[in-house]
């Protein structure tokens, strides 16, 4: 789970809806569904994610990676939905969902 303070600090930048350390919420982050299926406990990921967060913009994106590496977090961005790739890949990671964003203004 995240740390109270780093929930809030993420909570501050996405907003309450936007940011989630719910169990169920970052288990289904953890289906690796490849190219489709029901979910079964071998299509989850090793290591689920302890927290996501869905950015609205290229700022929020920013924020969100400065607040990760004040508290120690790793993450792992995706836009490309559920699979392999979209999975963290270590503990101690989030997964932050860019399906918010509807375009980039600058990087």
């Amino acid at each position: 789970m995240l740390t109270p303070e780093a929930l809030k600090d993420l909570q501050h930048i996405v907003g309450l809806a936007n940011v989630s350390d719910d169990a169920s919420t970052c288990m289904s982050y953890a289906w690796n569904a490849g190219l489709g299926g029901m979910p079964k406990p071998n299509r989850l990921a090793a290591v689920p994610p302890i927290g996501v967060v869905l950015p609205g913009c290229t700022e929020e994106v920013q924020a969100v990676i400065r607040a990760c590496l004040r508290h120690g977090i790793k993450f792992k961005p995706h836009s490309t939905g559920y699979g392999s790739l979209a999975t963290v890949a270590s503990p101690n990671a989030i997964s932050v969902d860019l399906r918010r964003m509807n375009k980039i203004h600058e990087i």
